[in-house]
């Protein structure tokens, strides 16, 4: 059974059935052979075979010869390929965000350089201005962060339903990526909060109270 010829990797198309030649053509109602897989020695000249084989092949109408060997060469670039092209869409769609949430909460904030100043011409430092800008940051990451992961996960659920009898996908919850994408949104809600936070804290008070909103 180990000296069979096959490849017996997992793969999308199903499961591979071992049959005898009279029950394969009832089943299938081919006469020929479609496919012959051919083992090979380690210490095979490939050049002289693949030259034979590919004479053998141009005798039969779309016969093609491929080498196994190439064709796993050919699926892990093409694996590689769409783990770039990935990366790189899952990159836009984070800068996208991290662009928007930095607006939003900026905006926000210094929208209301009014309300800070008064704040801090009725006696509240710049120490506790800090910590309360700081903690609706904080805020906005932890909300951003529980809504963004509770609706991602759902909608690569539906993806996986509508896909799984098709390519034979198992369900498996993301940990790592969902918690990775929740305390990522906690750090982009604090940090966006430096820039109109040195902005706020190095304002007169008097020009904070004076700006109209």
């Amino acid at each position: 059974m180990r000296d069979i010829p096959l490849q017996r990797a997992k793969t999308v198309l199903g499961l591979t059935v071992i049959a005898h030649e009279n029950t394969f053509k009832k089943i299938s109602g081919m006469e020929t052979y479609q496919r012959l897989d051919i083992k090979v020695d380690k210490d095979v000249n490939k050049k002289i075979l693949e030259d034979k084989l590919s004479v053998i092949t141009k005798r039969v109408s779309r016969g093609t010869c491929v080498s196994l060997e190439e064709e796993i060469k050919n699926n892990e670039q093409q694996k590689r390929n769409i783990k770039v092209l990935g990366y790189i869409l899952v990159g836009v769609i984070v800068l996208i965000g991290l662009i928007n949430v930095v607006n939003t909460i900026s905006t926000n904030l210094i929208l209301r350089i009014r309300e800070f100043g008064i704040l801090r011409a009725v006696g509240i430092s710049n120490a506790r201005i800090k910590k309360v800008i700081m903690l609706e940051g904080l805020f906005y990451g932890l909300i951003s962060g529980s809504l963004g992961c509770i609706i991602g996960n759902i909608f690569v659920y539906i993806l996986f339903i509508l896909m799984k009898q098709e390519m034979n996908l198992i369900w498996i919850f993301p940990w790592k990526a969902t918690i990775s994408a929740f305390v990522g949104s906690i750090v982009i809600g604090i940090l966006s909060t430096i820039v109109p936070l040195n902005r706020i804290s190095s304002m007169n008070i008097i020009d904070s109270v004076r700006i109209i909103e």
